[in-house]
């Protein structure tokens, strides 16, 4: 079973219900403010969401994410990331100039702002 936190979740959900019947439940919501539950889930999967967020948000959620998980869970990050120089991979170091000139606190992060 998958739950997940999305900010417009009827389209998501009606496709996650064609594909995967029952088994997908999303809940509208803002995933930023790092109440996720506590103990209740296996994976805290954080998708194409972090470039957007100041590092205390995510910090916050991060925080969160722990709380939620069971003992033994995995919190998993899937987003662009720039290396220690910040300066690649190029794409990445473009897409967060990008982010910084168009969004409040958004940026691409190195793993280890992230840690």
């Amino acid at each position: 079973t998958v739950t997940g936190v999305q900010t417009c979740a009827l389209p998501i959900l009606a496709v996650a219900r064609e594909l995967h019947g029952d088994r997908l439940t999303f809940v509208a919501g803002d995933a930023s403010g790092g109440e996720y539950g506590e103990a209740a889930y296996d994976a805290v999967l954080f998708s194409g969401v972090l470039h957007q967020m100041s590092p205390a948000t995510i910090r916050q959620m991060f925080s969160g994410a722990q709380r939620a998980l069971v003992p033994g869970g995995r919190v998993i990050v899937s987003d662009m990331m720039l290396d220690p120089t910040k300066t690649r991979p190029p794409f990445s170091a473009l897409f967060s100039l990008q982010m910084l000139l168009t969004t409040e606190a958004g940026a691409v992060f190195s793993a280890a702002e992230c840690g």
